[in-house]
């Protein structure tokens, strides 16, 4: 076990890949955040571009800025280097073509330290091009107090879960050993179930402080419909499984395990390439 004694408050994980273009709007978010008591661990997965540059600019102008440079790995390698990494008494994740609000980090924190929950759930915007869409949590606008996964159960297996708009109990996440699985797509819902099903108490923050910029070019998930990476979908299920069968959830959540593989199977097949569409509709069948 890791127990944290540290001045630093919240640690943003920045996985950073070739993100240039977006770079600076994300970083000057996050160094002025108006919760000073933060670090900002940017894990560098081998970017080719001019990331590292901008990176470095950044970093010689605020301490709180850690570059970690690593081998391309992907953004579950990073984020699992992050976990490992950060000292804060809570950690989020921010992807680096994001940006989010100012007072991110100091809402979030003070919800946590509210009741000293594990999780603390919040709300994003999606941006696509000059678009704004406001993206709140169903079922979640009714509560005002402390819950636990059984008041949102719906939201456990979600499609649209993911790992960001979260703040995280650091020692939470490490004592619990929930991680990545590193080298697959759609990593965001594994973690994100093990996270809501053993988290004994979550808050929600009824506030859009997150920016997720959809399909943004470079993107990993917005490329990879014409490759066979695709098929980690299927992977993902299985993985989902197991861990619902380690957790000893998997009867409680059969109901909405078989909804997660009918939508997601169903999103991906369309998305996926023609070429690919009898092999992807083989295992689906095999799957289901």
């Amino acid at each position: 076990m890791s127990f944290i004694k540290s001045s630093i408050k919240v640690s943003v994980i920045v996985p950073v890949y070739n993100t240039e273009k977006y770079l600076v709007q994300c970083l000057d978010s996050l160094v002025n955040q108006t919760l000073k008591e933060i670090e900002i661990i940017c894990v560098n997965d081998g970017s080719t571009d001019g990331s590292l540059v901008i990176l470095n600019q950044y970093a010689k102008q605020d301490k709180r800025i850690k570059i970690i440079n690593k081998d391309n790995g992907g953004p579950s390698s990073a984020r699992n280097l992050g976990i490992n990494l950060a000292k804060g008494e809570y950690l989020t994740f921010v992807d680096s073509d994001d940006w989010v609000e100012t007072s991110m980090c100091q809402l979030a924190y003070n919800k946590a330290t509210y009741g000293k929950v594990d999780l603390v759930l919040f709300n994003m915007f999606f941006a696509n091009g000059g678009k704004i869409q406001r993206i709140n949590f169903t079922g979640c606008a009714k509560f005002k107090k402390t819950i636990v996964y059984q008041d949102i159960k719906g939201l456990v297996l979600n499609r649209r879960i993911s790992v960001y708009a979260r703040l995280y109990k650091t020692n939470f996440l490490r004592e619990r050993q929930i991680f990545f699985s590193e080298g697959l797509l759609y990593e965001d819902g594994p973690f994100m179930m093990e996270v809501l099903l053993q988290a004994s108490s979550i808050n929600v923050l009824h506030k859009n402080l997150y920016y997720h910029r959809k399909g943004s070019v470079g993107s990993i998930m917005s490329s990879s419909h014409a490759t066979y990476q695709i098929f980690d979908i299927f992977k993902v299920a299985r993985i989902i499984k197991e861990k619902l069968q380690k957790l000893g959830k998997y009867q409680e959540f059969m109901k909405e395990f078989f909804i997660f593989k009918v939508c997601h199977f169903g999103v991906w097949f369309w998305r996926c390439s023609w070429n690919m569409k009898p092999k992807f509709l083989w295992k689906i069948l095999r799957e289901l």
